[in-house]
């Protein structure tokens, strides 16, 4: 997509506005970004204390809601001794639970995400994102999405660990939390993403978690046509948004973060921001990873290959 349609990319405007994004190969010369190097690397500290509580409570919240759905899951779903599964995942009540709170959280993250990047009157004021310097800085009132996922994923690490859910999803998991906290607290936070890249984008994390659900309590079979209506519709969301959306957009983040590096004087600075840009490079091979599993199962069930992977 970003070969063939490079005109149709999410780039960066110039400080003029030119949507056409012509600009971009010589965005360094065209935009300072030295003064933004002169903010505090911090947020102010009552932001700080403010998104600290907001972590906090939704972190509560979740252990909360995951305790009462592992008793739930624990009494109902799998009283006395655990049942078989063929599944790769046996069910037990901490699955369970974890699988519930997935659903509905990652439901309130899209939510979030769809409401701040499609009707938040801000984003209809063309100045407040015209200046690639306010897409490094401000939209403070994003900020509770960064908080959502970084609660979410101090509470989803340790259920990664209990229920082994291997080395490559708890480097994402990490890697997620990382870069979710800079957004958060640092001053250069480059809130003015965040609404796809911690809310759109876990769309697909809802089906998802569904089909996990079905699969690891044996019940694909037994709704068969549910079972396939959430494959293909995590099929759809899953490459609509982490792999077309997300590639129109990363284009976009990683020229003005790479553009605040090659400005940057400390080596904090520097160290951070190299980061950013390594956490993202790694996430953006991840879904690409992830998209040609989904394209090789999308293959199989429409009879182009075996499973064997030979071509009929």
């Amino acid at each position: 997509v970003v070969l063939l349609f490079p005109n149709t990319l999410y780039s960066v405007t110039n400080e003029m506005g030119d949507p056409n994004g012509d600009a971009n190969d010589e965005i360094s010369a065209m935009v300072n970004f030295s003064p933004l190097h002169d903010s505090p690397t911090f947020v102010s500290p009552e932001f700080a204390q403010n998104n600290i509580t907001t972590i906090l409570y939704i972190t509560f919240a979740l252990s909360i809601f995951s305790i009462v759905s592992y008793i739930w899951a624990a009494t109902f779903l799998f009283p006395g001794v655990q049942r078989k599964s063929s599944s790769k995942y046996p069910p037990t009540p901490l699955r369970a639970s974890f699988q519930y709170v997935n659903i509905i959280f990652n439901a309130y993250l899209a939510y979030l995400g769809v409401y701040y990047l499609y009707f938040d009157p801000l984003r209809f004021d063309k100045d407040n994102y015209d200046a690639v310097s306010e897409r490094i800085q401000g939209w403070d009132h994003l900020a509770i999405i960064s908080n959502a996922q970084i609660a979410f994923q101090l509470w989803s690490i340790p259920h990664c660990v209990m229920l082994k859910e291997g080395t490559v999803m708890m480097i994402h998991h990490i890697f997620v939390l990382i870069i979710a906290l800079m957004s958060a607290f640092f001053t250069n936070g480059f809130r003015f993403y965040t609404a796809f890249f911690y809310g759109i984008i876990e769309i697909s994390s809802v089906p998802l978690s569904t089909m996990n659900m079905l699969e690891s309590h044996d019940l694909s079979k037994a709704y068969l046509l549910f079972d396939l209506f959430v494959k293909i519709s995590f099929s759809i969301c899953f490459i609509q948004t982490r792999v077309i959306m997300w590639n129109l957009r990363v284009r976009d983040f990683v020229y003005v973060c790479t553009g605040l590096l090659m400005s940057a004087t400390t080596l904090s600075a520097k160290l951070s921001l190299s980061l950013i840009v390594v956490i993202v490079f790694f996430l953006t091979c991840l879904q690409l990873m992830w998209a040609g599993e989904i394209m090789k199962e999308i293959l199989k069930i429409i009879g182009i290959t075996k499973r064997g992977g030979k071509r009929k």
